[in-house]
């Protein structure tokens, strides 16, 4: 029994004194989205898109969705930008993320870029 009490003191003082040692700690450190956007960026992870997409909300500036998300793959138009992923539908087109910086101003027809995210949606981005 005094083997076991003494061990346990052991480790309680290793770990009291030396919690750096320990990879949690360091991990624990770095916000979860940093994370995923890491992930993202290098590898077009689905699963880390969906999770960055959480942290988007409409209005923020348009330099703000490039430091979650990295530079878009791809921008048909001028204020529209799509960010891929390594996920397709059963059709084999690619689900990803359209992103949108204008905003209909009057009719259906005319839209102003506004350098503000508008909106966004995860999709089938194949064209």
């Amino acid at each position: 029994m005094k083997k076991l009490a003494l061990s346990f003191v052991a480790l309680v003082m290793i770990v009291v004194l030396q919690p750096q040692s320990f990879s949690f700690s360091a991990q624990a450190k770095q916000p979860h989205w940093k994370w995923h956007s890491a992930r993202y960026q290098k590898t077009r992870n689905y699963r880390s898109l969906k999770v960055l997409v959480k942290y988007l909300k409409r209005g923020m500036p348009r330099c703000k969705v490039v430091s979650i998300l990295g530079e878009p793959d791809y921008s048909p138009v001028d204020g529209q930008c799509y960010y891929s992923s390594d996920k397709t539908n059963s059709k084999g087109v690619i689900i990803g993320l359209v992103v949108e910086y204008r905003k209909y101003v009057g009719n259906d027809v005319d839209m102003t870029i506004t350098g503000k995210l508008e909106s966004f949606k995860l999709m089938p981005i194949g064209e």
